[in-house]
């Protein structure tokens, strides 16, 4: 076996709305409806530019027949963040504010790149890098 890159993250909660909304909104992803054997009510795919579904976002028992999943207070371990690489500081730090999403920054010079560090509604730590644009 061989790792080639990671698939998707998937994202479980009650709220689905907001969450979808802010995968959509805050972060640029499309949204679409998941494979016909999942309920489109219940399971949402956000898209990125590649057209890759790269966020599963789902609500309790909507990834098993039987409701076995449907605790979501668990804990998923050792995952501190998912990290996303980015173009477009300006647009992204406009988004957050007209939005109200607290942020914080840290800026990585030796490899010239932004860090924007966020939440989204379910908790989850997101991180958007952004490298530097070449001036050329």
């Amino acid at each position: 076996m061989l790792i080639k890159r990671l698939d998707h993250v998937n994202i479980r909660t009650r709220e689905l709305p907001p969450v979808v909304a802010f995968y959509r909104d805050i972060l640029l992803l499309e949204e679409r409806d998941p494979p016909s054997n999942l309920d489109r009510t219940m399971v949402r795919w956000m898209y990125d530019h590649k057209d890759d579904p790269i966020v599963h976002i789902s609500t309790p028992g909507a990834l098993s027949e039987h409701g076995v999943y449907d605790n979501i207070t668990g804990t998923t371990g050792g995952l501190d963040h998912v990290a996303f690489q980015c173009v477009g500081l300006g647009p992204l730090i406009e988004r957050l504010e007209a939005h109200g999403v607290p942020w914080r920054e840290n800026r990585v010079e030796v490899i010239k790149m932004t860090q924007v560090f966020l939440h989204d509604p379910t908790g989850v730590q997101i991180e958007l890098n952004v490298f530097d644009e070449d001036p050329a």
